[in-house]
């Protein structure tokens, strides 16, 4: 909400916090993630591609194009996240 209130600086502090409390896979002490894993990196990935917006809106490119490219690489069809690299 920050980042689309224009404060990406209040932004990034929050997903910097957030994406620090992640470990490993979601829920793989579970025999069956199924869905809800895929749904929790789903919201990973969003809160990643957040960040980095939040870095670019800060004037950061330079710092956020490694991450933006190893995510791209991972991810070759998401296309908002292609478009925060373009």
């Amino acid at each position: 909400r920050a980042l689309a209130d224009g404060d990406p600086h209040k932004a990034a502090v929050l997903l910097d916090d957030a994406l620090r409390l992640w470990r490993g896979p979601a829920l793989a002490d579970l025999p069956d993630p199924g869905a809800a894993a895929a749904r929790c990196d789903a919201r990973r990935l969003d809160a990643r591609r957040a960040r980095l917006a939040a870095d670019l809106a800060l004037g950061r490119a330079e710092a956020a194009l490694p991450a933006l490219v190893e995510l791209c690489a991972e991810h070759p069809l998401d296309e908002p996240l292609h478009a925060l690299r373009l």
